[in-house]
């Protein structure tokens, strides 16, 4: 018995005439790259032993369409994520997203059931995700940083150093551990910057943070800043929404 066998294979359809039964192997792992079409039913009454299905940039919408109880690892280099594509793939423990994801729809991580262990995004490009899809991403990210899942989180090393997405992965990796010095004195400037990020889950979890302290006495607000051109930038911003917001009034 070959405990598991990975077959590496450029084919224009994946079924079972192109990735044979090979009734020997205990653990079977299909990876198939460039192919055109798919065909999961062929797999169903032979494939005993398929447990692992590698999709390499595929040239068709990829859909898990069949249900074969004995897959729980699925990795994926496909541009969009949908609810088609894991359709019947939510009994899966392991599943890898590649480098070509440029979307992710809204409610696709809900479809993942707790079965799933294993999460690996490591080779995912944050920068060429959509601004909705980076915040998806986040959100189901920040939901289930501290249960037992185990998450591989996306490389940030090419996002800039005062990227609130970057700020927030690290941020979210490391609350665990307790270690307040994960931030240096660039990032904690940057941090700043986050409360006016246009993705709902930075913005919010940055003000709670880092909140803005209220001054009764006038309406507006007070932070500590450093002589830093990126606090001022800031300072000027809420300056002038409140001037703003006062001539509104005043022309009422």
């Amino acid at each position: 018995m070959i405990r598991s066998l990975t077959l590496h294979r450029y084919v224009d359809t994946i079924d079972s005439n192109t990735f044979p039964y090979y009734s020997q192997v205990y653990s079977y792992t299909i990876h198939s790259i460039e192919a055109h079409s798919m065909n999961l039913s062929s797999f169903l009454i032979s494939h005993k032993n398929l447990r692992g299905l590698e999709i390499i940039k595929p040239r068709f919408e990829v859909s898990i369409d069949q249900l074969i109880p004995t897959l729980d690892s699925l990795s994926l280099d496909i541009e969009h994520l949908n609810e088609k594509t894991l359709l019947i793939a939510r009994h899966i423990h392991n599943l890898k997203l590649g480098s070509r994801l440029r979307t992710i729809e809204s409610n696709i991580f809900n479809l993942l059931s707790r079965r799933l262990h294993h999460l690996d995004l490591s080779d995912i490009d944050l920068s060429q995700l959509t601004l909705d899809s980076r915040c998806y991403l986040l959100q189901y990210l920040s939901n289930n940083s501290q249960i037992q899942l185990n998450i591989i989180y996306p490389k940030t090393k090419y996002l800039n150093e005062c990227d609130c997405f970057r700020l927030f992965l690290n941020d979210i990796q490391f609350k665990n551990n307790n270690n307040n010095n994960n931030n240096n004195n660039n990032d904690s400037i940057c941090l700043k910057l986050c409360h006016l990020s246009d993705c709902q889950i930075i913005s919010e979890y940055f003000k709670e943070k880092y909140p803005l302290i209220s001054n009764e006495t006038n309406n507006l607000s007070t932070i500590e800043i450093f002589s830093d051109p990126i606090d001022v930038d800031m300072i000027s911003f809420l300056i002038n929404q409140t001037s703003d917001q006062e001539r509104n009034e005043t022309q009422r």
